[in-house]
């Protein structure tokens, strides 16, 4: 009886073993339009926690069971599930517009571009770059059509003077709603800000 016992535990642990056999899965991911790497993509085990990311050259190492399947995610581009093979995966992920909605955030909500009833413009900071400023409300003068921005003195880091779309009340305030990170601030806040 006591053989017999120790065949089963013997057997149990042989068998646990082999369940969880861990081998470890090296690859690299490219974008499938120029080949180049994506770093920072999402390499996981479906149905486990076991995940990490890939490096800047698009390499990635992670201990996958055996017989698992492993799933590459990147913003931009459509999730890859692939099995770990010998040798060394190299995975090649295509984008996918379609996935994407691009979401215009006001100061007070957050709405798709679709439903967004107002007027948005997008200025990007290769634009104002190279532009000499003093202060951030002076990089958006030109920039945007309908921002009319005056500066009222020559003094430096003078708040300027920013219409937009021209006047919207006659007694009451047309100045713009400033909001930076979530917390609303006045025009003379950005002669405090690095325009940088």
């Amino acid at each position: 009886m006591r053989k017999l016992k120790s065949l089963l535990l013997v057997g149990l642990l042989c068998t646990t073993q082999f369940l969880w056999a861990q081998t470890q899965v090296t690859g690299k991911v490219t974008d499938a339009r120029d080949g180049s790497p994506l770093p920072g993509v999402t390499v996981s085990v479906k149905n486990s926690n076991a995940a990490t990311t890939t490096e800047k050259d698009g390499s990635f190492s992670i201990n996958a069971p055996a017989k698992s399947i492993l799933v590459f995610s990147y913003v931009g581009y459509r999730n890859m599930e692939k099995a770990p093979t010998d040798g060394s995966l190299n995975i090649s992920l295509t984008q996918g517009e379609s996935d994407l909605i691009e979401v215009i955030v006001t100061g007070y909500k957050t709405s798709s571009k679709r439903d967004f009833v107002g007027s948005a413009s997008t200025i990007s900071a290769n634009r104002i770059r190279t532009v000499p400023i003093a202060s951030f409300d002076q990089a958006l003068q030109g920039q945007v059509p309908g921002i009319l921005i005056q500066a009222q003195s020559g003094q430096p880091g003078a708040a300027a003077s920013v219409l937009i779309r021209g006047r919207g009340s006659v007694l009451g305030s047309n100045t713009p709603l400033y909001i930076l990170d979530g917390i609303q601030i006045t025009a003379g806040d950005f002669s405090t800000l690095n325009p940088r």
